[in-house]
C-alpha cells in the first residue's frame, strides 16, 4: 500500500541579480534583472506505508524545499 507518492516534482525560484557598488544598487531600484534557479527538477518518489526513509544530500540539493512542499508550506511549480 502506498503511503506517499510524488511524481515529477519541480520547483524554481526567481532570484534578483544585483550589480556591485552604489551605482548598481541605484540601477536595481528602477530596473531589476532576475535569474531562475531550479531547486527541484523532476523528483519522483514512492514510500510505502510503514517504511522509514532518510533524506540526505549536499548543501543546496533541495532537501528542505522538498520537505516544505510535502508538508504544504510551499507550492510546487
Amino acid at each position: 500500500m502506498q503511503g506517499i507518492q510524488v511524481c515529477d516534482l519541480r520547483k524554481s525560484y526567481k532570484v534578483e541579480q544585483v550589480e556591485a557598488g552604489l551605482w548598481g544598487s541605484i540601477k536595481s531600484l528602477f530596473k531589476r534583472k532576475y535569474e531562475s534557479v531550479t531547486a527541484l527538477d523532476g523528483v519522483t518518489l514512492s514510500i510505502s506505508k510503514g517504511e522509514m526513509v532518510g533524506l540526505i544530500g549536499p548543501n543546496g540539493a533541495g532537501k528542505t524545499t522538498f520537505v516544505k512542499i510535502l508538508s504544504g508550506v510551499l507550492s510546487p511549480d
